[in-house]
C-alpha cells in the first residue's frame, strides 16, 4: 500500500471530443490520400458504415475513389487546392489554389502541409470553413 500513498491522485473530468482536433485529423487524413494517390492514381479510401439487414445490424465496407486536389496548368504548372468537405480553403481573401512550378514537388508540399496542420496553423482557416465564413478568418 506504500505505492499508491505515493502517488497523486485527481478526478477525472468528462472529455469533450474538441471540434479542431477533428477537423485537422480529418484534413490530415485526406492529404495522406492525395499523397498516397500520387503514388498510386487507383486509391481509393475505406469507409465502413453500418446498415440493417432483417433487422440485424452488419458493417458494410466501400471503397470511395480519391480525387486529385491538384490541376495541370497550360504551362505546366501546378495549383493545389485545400478542402474541407466539398468547400476550399482560401488561405488569403480570394486565393485558394497553390501554384507550383511542377508536379514533381507536390510530395514536398502535401507533407509541408501535413505538419503545418498538424501544428496548429490552418485552425482559423478550418475554424471559418466549418461557419461558414471561408474566407474571413
Amino acid at each position: 500500500m506504500s505505492f499508491l500513498k505515493n502517488l497523486k491522485l485527481t478526478a477525472l473530468t468528462p472529455s469533450k471530443a474538441d471540434p479542431i482536433i477533428r477537423r485537422r485529423d480529418a484534413l490530415v487524413s485526406r492529404l495522406r490520400d492525395q499523397l498516397e494517390w500520387l503514388s498510386n492514381p487507383n486509391h481509393a479510401r475505406l469507409k465502413q458504415s453500418w446498415i440493417k439487414i432483417n433487422g440485424e445490424r452488419r458493417s458494410r465496407d466501400r471503397h470511395i475513389p480519391v480525387r486529385p486536389w491538384w490541376r495541370q496548368q497550360r504551362d505546366g504548372s501546378v495549383v493545389f487546392t485545400l478542402k474541407v468537405g466539398m468547400k476550399r480553403i482560401e488561405l488569403e481573401k480570394g486565393k485558394a489554389g497553390i501554384v507550383l512550378p511542377t508536379a514533381d514537388e507536390l510530395p514536398k508540399l502535401i507533407e509541408g502541409l501535413i505538419a503545418a496542420v498538424g501544428r496548429g496553423e490552418l485552425d482559423a482557416h478550418l475554424q471559418a470553413v466549418a461557419t461558414g465564413r471561408a474566407g474571413k478568418g
